[in-house]
């Protein structure tokens, strides 16, 4: 184990990088909670500030690099105003794509963004996220999805190429929207391969990638409402156009 005590360290500099800037190759995961699910193979390196305290989970990581840090430079690298006690830096394991996409265009609340890659992982499906959508490899991303980022598929691209790939490959490209001519899931066919796309909030999908949609798809309700939260409609969603196979 390292001591690092200066803020201006070069690895306490990388780490800073590494939570302004995640992606898929580096990240940040924070709290014992979250730290202890991490596979040793996806461990880039692990910072704590009491090294006496996850003395198991240390041991159990013996082969990745540990640095004990000071407080300050814990609430440095930390997204938490009061720090953590325990911090990794995580490599995300490559997954195949799915024959089943989520397409988040511009879905912008991390929490939503999250929420939604944990639905899609538990019925089958990877997650695309728009580069105007929450970071997908954002803290706050990473604890709404309840340890689902590792497993899932996340990609993070620009929808338009998305769906002119897997139009390639025949897949149907199904825009959740509000319109006369939009259908309801049970109207639809669900064989795969398809992409679901999900849009902003509060202006729904963008007309460039709405127009590039096969078909709109629509969820009835009992009730004169506009709209559902976007995780809630993706959920309903994912769950209506899901692999129909017995539960694990």
């Amino acid at each position: 184990m390292i001591l690092l005590t200066s803020r201006k360290d070069p690895v306490v500099l990388q780490a800073e990088q590494w939570k302004e800037h995640p992606s898929a190759e580096t990240f940040l995961v924070e709290g014992y909670r979250f730290v202890r699910e991490i596979p040793s193979q996806a461990l880039r390196c692990i910072f704590t500030r009491c090294p006496e305290k996850h003395r198991e989970l240390l041991e159990a990581n013996c082969t990745v690099p540990t640095y004990q840090v000071t407080e300050s430079i814990m609430k440095k690298i930390s997204s938490a105003k009061s720090g953590q006690e325990i911090v990794c830096a995580v490599r995300k394991p490559p997954r195949p794509c799915p024959k089943r996409l989520v397409l988040l265009d511009g879905v912008q609340d991390p929490g939503n963004v999250g929420t939604i890659v944990r639905t899609a992982y538990a019925f089958g499906f990877g997650v695309v996220v728009s580069p105007d959508s929450a970071d997908p490899f954002s803290q706050k991303v990473i604890n709404s999805t309840a340890g689902a980022f590792l497993h899932c598929y996340i990609q993070r691209e620009d929808p338009k190429k998305t769906i002119l790939q897997q139009k390639k490959v025949g897949a149907k490209i199904l825009g959740a929207a509000i319109d006369q001519r939009a259908l309801p899931p049970e109207q639809m066919e669900t064989t795969p391969p398809l992409v679901l796309v999900i849009g902003n909030e509060g202006q729904g999908i963008s007309p460039a990638v709405l127009e590039l949609c096969d078909q709109k798809v629509y969820i009835p309700m009992l009730r004169p409402f506009n709209s559902l939260n976007a995780a809630t409609a993706a959920a309903i969603l994912i769950y209506a156009f899901r692999e129909r196979s017995k539960p694990v």
